[in-house]
This record gives structure tokens, C-alpha cells and sequence, in this order.
């Protein structure tokens, strides 16, 4: 199974290692046009690139009426920017720290990349996209000596892959066309976080030092009620779009990586709907300005470069301000809340104990302990052990990660030892992240043996402590991971999750690919509709009044978005739920 994480191609081998890269001079930056407050917004473009990583000062942030623009990055590795800065966007990208997203923090994807797990020997050549703004104009001398003078307001996290493992968006049976069509699919670049299924900010913007444009765009609408127009522009729809500004580029530079390497496309895996709708749409109203001519009568220029959506689902915990977690159980049906306790039960009659703790809370052993269970998991599974064991030790001791790790443990008492804990021994594991509003579960593993002799073990240790810490804690949600239907009848419903794909369409080989895997996520798409109507609705564990609830506010959520963001049947589907009343009561006829 090692192989599978080798490069697949002479193509891959040569991308990777080619140093140093810069953007081609077709490449666009986004030059931000902040007016004094009479005057008119405008925004041009640039074509600025660099690969240099290294941090620079601040500028005054309170100087308005400057003319900005944006200069793009490659960075080869996360150690080469700065924790701060990066940080400091991702923070703001995902809505401040009541929303922090664990896995897109400097500390994460460093661990991930010096224990050896995401390295170009596996298949992940960091090709990190920055972008930094800074006031045009100035020292042109000091401007040429230190092109990346500036700061940071965009960060992405991307590799060049060559394959497709340790992704959980598949696209392996791409891969096989394109070849079959004597094309080359790797390289490929993928913006996304190795080894983590999990939803998240991946055009990351924002940040303190985007507020001078904001402020000057809201200004030059009329914001502040300066008589120029609209009062209804607000500083947030300013802030907003300055966002955009440096997200668009972002996703420009991934096109112009795509291109330079010669990889099939670009892909952004497990982003949010907010992300999915500008890669989707944004990206048609940026070619069309461009003017760019069609290459074909079938298909224009533009369309060729747009990113095309995908769904999936995983299974998560809604916490609907949950006082315990028997209050979480009463919402169940009383077969289901049954079930539920006989499993929670059995774990307590097999002699188990279950604790809950940080990362630092566990010994070097331990860790070693849980990378054992973590590699039998990979066995029984015959998968691929992604991670290293110093990955895992990393978590322990590293202070910024062992903060964000909740491990939860079973442990059994040697006979004749009492029930402390030097006479205890460690039987299995789940790992967890916790972020700002919500639970991750990541990693599960037992000692050889005895996850088969523990069957409700996993459920306990992975779904139902979860639940119960997250009511604990307040938090909005758990999220489980990948896969797993029988997480539903444990509480965790079904959630779409997004990507958005850019094929390249500029030789024979990548216009069969790119309408081949058109067509294919459009058939997708309404099996995803359908397959989420039903496990929402049929299979629900809760009952009607809570089902008809949860299912009404997913439905107004997902008809809310743009409609690039949501298949024609998935909206269908959603429209015909949200009409279900939640009025009733809390009993159901299975009560």
C-alpha cells in the first residue's frame, strides 16, 4: 500500500523539485484602488510575483487614501512564513476565534509537514499561496530590493500531488480517464489540509491591515453618509469584498501554478459554501472582464476556466442547546434512545473506564500507545498509515497543538492491581480537535484484539463522549469525519460537504476530462440530493418534531445560498423539506 503514496509520473518528480517558480507574466494580481472619499473607487490589474517569504514590516494602516495592490507568494514550506501572520489570517478567515478552525493553523500543517507525513518523498510538495498588500508607490529602490515588503491578508494552503491518497474527495476514477485518454493527471494541485476531511476556510483573507481599503470602498459608495451614494453599503459588504479581492487571486494563482507545472488542474477540497459560490461564479465575471477570446465555438475561453462544483456528505452532531446528555437522548426515539443507553452501558459491565484529556495530559508513552492503535486501524482497514509517529508525539508536545487536542481513552484494570491508575492499562483511543464552536473527531485505534472484543467500544469512545463533552462545553456541533452511515443512528446527521475543481482544458486529452467530469459530478449531485433527502428525513433517529426541525433549517440554509452552489435537485429536495412543520410538539408515534 506504500506505493500509493509515491509520485505517479516523471511530470510529478519535475514540478516538485523545480526551484526557483515564479507566476508567469500572464498571472494577475489584484491592485486595490483605495480614493480619498470624494472621489470614485477604481481596481485595475498588476502582474506581480515573488517567491521570497520573508516577513516585513507593518505600514501605517490609517494612511486612507493610498493606492494598494496585492503581490503573490510560493511558499515551499509552512516553516517559512510566519506563525503570526499566518495565523492572524486564518483567524479572521474563519469569523474570528469563537470559529477557529484547528486544521488550517500554522501549527497543524507544520506538524503535518516536519514529522514527515506531507513531504514531497509522500507526495505533497508544499506550494503554499500568499498574499501580501502594500501601498503602491513609495521607495521604488527599497520596493525592488524587497518585493514581498507588505502584509499578509491571503493565505492557502496547497501541494502538488502525486496521487490522490489522503484526500477523501475521490478522484481516482479522473485519474484513470484522463490516462486512458492519453493524458497526464499528475501532477495535480490541491488547496486542502493532508489527511483531514474536514470543512474549513481555504482561500483565506482578512486581517487588520485590509481595513483601510474596506473603509475606503465603503467610503467611496457612500458609506458613512458622505453623500456619494447608497447609505445602504455597508463597512461590512466593504470588508467583504476587499476579502474577495484577495480571494480571487488566490484562486488566480492556482490556475497560473496549474499551468506553469503542467498539472491537469487545481482542486480545493472540503471548502466552505461561501468559497465554493466565488470559485464557481466570481471566477465567470473575472475572465469575461479580461476579455479573453474562446478557443472553441463549444466552449469559450471562460468556461473552460471555471471551477466546477461538487457534494458530499459527512455525518455531524447538532447541539440544539443541549442542558445534558440525557436531555439529548429524550430527542431521540424510544427505540433509539433504548439503544443508546444499552451501548453506553456495556462499556461499564466489560470493566472499561473512559477519561477525557489534553494533549499535554498524556505521556510520550501513551502517544506511542495510541500510534499502535492508530496503525491497527490501518491494517484491519488495509488502508495507508498516513501519519507519522512524530506526528502524534508532536500533538503532545507541542503546546499550541496540545491545547486543541482532546483525547478520549479506555482503560482497564490489570487484575489484581485496584482501579488507580499505575494499575491501569491503556486499551484504546479517539483522537479529537477542538476549535472555536465545534468538536472534530479525527482518529480512532485499540490495542490489537480488542476493538473486536468491545464491539460498542468505538461508539462510545469515538460518538457518545463526543456529544457529551461538546453539551458540556457549549459547543454547536461535532463533526465525525468521513463516511459512516451507522454514525446516524447515533445522533449525527447527514451534512453537505463542498469542493470546487478546475480542469484543464487547453489541449485535446483535458477538454474530453474536463466534460467527462462535468457530466459526471452533475449525475453526482442529484445522488447526493436524493441520498441526503433520504437519510434526513427516512432514517432519522430523532423524533418527528425534532427531525422535521433539524431538516427545515438545513433546507433554508442550503435554499439560501447562491444557486451555482446548489444542484438544481438538491434544492428541489430542500424546498419540499423546508415545508415540513416543526409544530407539534416533542412526542412522535415511536415514543
Amino acid at each position: 500500500m506504500q506505493q500509493q503514496l509515491r509520485p505517479q509520473s516523471c511530470a510529478w518528480r519535475a514540478a516538485a523539485t523545480k526551484r526557483p517558480l515564479r507566476l508567469p507574466t500572464t498571472s494577475t494580481s489584484t491592485r486595490l484602488r483605495a480614493t480619498p472619499a470624494a472621489g470614485p473607487s477604481s481596481s485595475s490589474s498588476s502582474t506581480t510575483a515573488t517567491t521570497t517569504t520573508a516577513a516585513a514590516p507593518d505600514y501605517d494602516t490609517d494612511a486612507d487614501d493610498r493606492d494598494f495592490e496585492l503581490v503573490l507568494q510560493v511558499a515551499s514550506g509552512i516553516g517559512g512564513v510566519s506563525a503570526s501572520e499566518w495565523d492572524a489570517v486564518a483567524e479572521a478567515a474563519a469569523g474570528g476565534a469563537s470559529k477557529r478552525n484547528p486544521f488550517v493553523s500554522h501549527s497543524f500543517l507544520l506538524a503535518c509537514e516536519e514529522s514527515g507525513s506531507a513531504q514531497p518523498r509522500t507526495g505533497w510538495a508544499p506550494q503554499h499561496l500568499l498574499v501580501r498588500l502594500r501601498p503602491r508607490g513609495g521607495n521604488a529602490a527599497a520596493a525592488a530590493a524587497d518585493p514581498a515588503a507588505g502584509t499578509l491578508v491571503g493565505v492557502a494552503p496547497v501541494y502538488l500531488k502525486g496521487h490522490s491518497a489522503g484526500e477523501y474527495v475521490f478522484d481516482h476514477s479522473w485519474a484513470q480517464f484522463h490516462e486512458a485518454h492519453g493524458g497526464n493527471y499528475y501532477p495535480k494541485l490541491l488547496c486542502g489540509v493532508p489527511f483531514t476531511p474536514v470543512t474549513g476556510p481555504r482561500l483565506m483573507a482578512g486581517g487588520p491591515a485590509l481595513e483601510p481599503v474596506a473603509r475606503q470602498l465603503w467610503r467611496s459608495r457612500g458609506g458613512g453618509g458622505n453623500g456619494n451614494g447608497s447609505n445602504n453599503y455597508t463597512l461590512e459588504a466593504a470588508r467583504r469584498d476587499a476579502a474577495h479581492a484577495v480571494q480571487r487571486a488566490l484562486a488566480g494563482a492556482m490556475r497560473e501554478l496549474a499551468r506553469e507545472y503542467g498539472c491537469s488542474g487545481a482542486h480545493v477540497n472540503f471548502c466552505t459554501a461561501e468559497e465554493q459560490a466565488l470559485l464557481v461564479e466570481a471566477q465567470e465575471d473575472e475572465e469575461r472582464e479580461a476579455g479573453e477570446s474562446s478557443s472553441s465555438p463549444q466552449q469559450p475561453q471562460h468556461q473552460q476556466s471555471l471551477f466546477m462544483p461538487r457534494f458530499g456528505w459527512q455525518y455531524h452532531f447538532e447541539n440544539r442547546g443541549y442542558s445534558s446528555f440525557a436531555d439529548f437522548e429524550a430527542d431521540l426515539r424510544q427505540s433509539r434512545r433504548k439503544s443508546v443507553r444499552q451501548e453506553r452501558r456495556a462499556v461499564a459491565k466489560q470493566g472499561l473506564a473512559l477519561k477525557r484529556r489534553r494533549g499535554d495530559e498524556l505521556s510520550a508513552a501513551e502517544w506511542d500507545a495510541f500510534y499502535s492503535f492508530y496503525l491497527d486501524t490501518v491494517d484491519r482497514r488495509w488502508g495507508q498509515a498516513y501519519l507519522t509517529r512524530d506526528f502524534f508525539q508532536r500533538l503532545g508536545g507541542v503546546p499550541e497543538l496540545a491545547r486543541q487536542v482532546l483525547m478520549v481513552t479506555a482503560h482497564e484494570a490489570a487484575p489484581g492491581s485496584g482501579t488507580g491508575a499505575a494499575g491501569e492499562s491503556l486499551v484504546a483511543g479517539a483522537l479529537n480537535f477542538q476549535g472555536g464552536d465545534c468538536l472534530y473527531g479525527r482518529n480512532w485505534g485499540a490495542a490489537p484484539g480488542r476493538a473486536d472484543a468491545h464491539p460498542f467500544l468505538h461508539f462510545n469512545l469515538c460518538y457518545y463522549e463526543a456529544i457529551e463533552e461538546a453539551i458540556g462545553q457549549g459547543l454547536a456541533r461535532v463533526e465525525a469525519g468521513a463516511q459512516g452511515e451507522h454514525k446516524l443512528q447515533r445522533g449525527y446527521c447527514p451534512v453537505l460537504t463542498r469542493s470546487a475543481h478546475f480542469i484543464r482544458a487547453d489541449d485535446g486529452a483535458g477538454a474530453v476530462l474536463r466534460s467527462a467530469v462535468s457530466r459526471f459530478l452533475k449525475a453526482e449531485a442529484r445522488e447526493v440530493a436524493s441520498t441526503w433527502a433520504r437519510l434526513s428525513t427516512q432514517a432519522s433517529p430523532f423524533k418527528d418534531a425534532t427531525t422535521a426541525a433539524l431538516v427545515a433549517a438545513r433546507a433554508r440554509e442550503y435554499l439560501a445560498m447562491e444557486g451555482a452552489a446548489v444542484p438544481g435537485d438538491l434544492a428541489a429536495a430542500a424546498a419540499a423539506l423546508s415545508s415540513v412543520s416543526s409544530d407539534g410538539g416533542g412526542s412522535s408515534v415511536d415514543d
